[in-house]
């Protein structure tokens, strides 16, 4: 934690920087909290925490009662955007433990620090029941969109409409594993299908160094699971991403998405079919993704999959 920042005391409960004994109770706190989240593992957040870019200035630190961690909080620039002073932080506290002052804690802390940093904008998510929204604006925060999490069951996939009644890919197109194709090209995609990506900054920064760590090589990213369609000089079209929690025998879409030029032909529909159906043959029973509310396209072809809307959420932001 910068040093020029002071924790808000809380009886009973100590604030700290996180340590990595903390991570099983970190995971516990993101299950409870966001169980739609099945790529929040301990391998996960390990290798993310160790790829971090110095200039994120990323702090993670802990609310710990009793001997136990029932509280967490992350914050750091986000380098992944042009615009200046852009925060994200996050917030966690046990569902046993709210109303102590804990959240509001480890916010306070996170707020100072980005404001230390340079932030002069703060990015946030939270759901969208009452008391979390009710926490979000009591400190300033606006909700500026909604969010849909989604869940599909891969045991009844060949049995969606949607699925059942894809057509071939379009003439020259190839739909192939993620592993058959560098990382540069699928990087190329992902970074150019994202800049249309709804919410409330633009990733137009997505460096290739960086996204190689955090994603191309970050557990549960899977290569052989995910799919891309190719065109016939090899330049990557539509992209379908799978993150993998084995021991839940879940899957989560981190990204699909088409290059502008190439939308309109039905590429985002069959490269996620070709994923989940590969997920499914692998053994894993349950797909999750998370839209905008404003993203019409992609939440209609989630929902001839078969996505059913599970949890709901909110995009919160605050100018400072």
């Amino acid at each position: 934690m910068n040093a020029e920042v002071r924790d808000v005391e809380v009886p009973g409960v100590e604030v700290r920087d996180l340590v990595d004994e903390d991570l099983p109770d970190v995971v516990r706190l993101w299950t409870q909290t966001h169980p739609h989240l099945v790529l929040q593992t301990e391998e996960r957040l390990r290798h993310l925490a160790a790829v971090v870019s110095p200039q994120a200035r990323r702090v993670q630190r802990v609310a710990v009662s009793g001997g136990r961690v029932v509280g967490y909080a992350s914050a750091r620039l986000n380098l992944e955007t042009s615009e200046p002073g852009q925060g994200h932080l996050t917030v966690l506290v046990d569902p046993g433990h709210r109303r102590r002052g804990i959240g509001s804690a480890l916010l306070a802390g996170a707020h100072a620090h980005l404001l230390a940093v340079g932030a002069t904008t703060l990015h946030s998510r939270t759901g969208d029941e009452a008391g979390s929204v009710a926490f979000a604006r009591r400190h300033g925060f606006t909700v500026t969109r909604q969010e849909r999490f989604q869940r599909a069951d891969l045991t009844v996939l060949e049995t969606m409409p949607g699925v059942t009644a894809a057509p071939p890919p379009p003439d020259g197109v190839r739909v192939v594993p993620v592993a058959d194709l560098t990382a540069e090209a699928v990087h190329a995609c992902d970074a150019a299908a994202t800049l249309d990506m709804p919410g409330d900054v633009t990733f137009d920064a997505m460096d290739l160094d960086q996204w190689r760590a955090d994603v191309w090589d970050a557990p549960g990213f899977d290569r052989a699971l995910s799919r891309g369609a190719v065109d016939p000089d090899g330049r990557v079209l539509s992209l379908a991403l799978l993150e993998t929690n084995p021991q839940r025998r879940a899957v989560w879409s981190g990204m699909t998405g088409t290059l502008r030029e190439a939308r309109g032909r039905g590429l985002a529909r069959l490269v996620k079919i070709a994923a989940l159906r590969a997920a499914a043959a692998a053994g894993y029973t349950e797909a999750w993704t998370g839209n905008d509310d404003s993203n019409a396209a992609m939440r209609a072809v989630n929902a001839r999959l078969g996505y059913a809307v599970a949890v709901t959420g909110c995009g919160v932001l605050r100018r400072v």
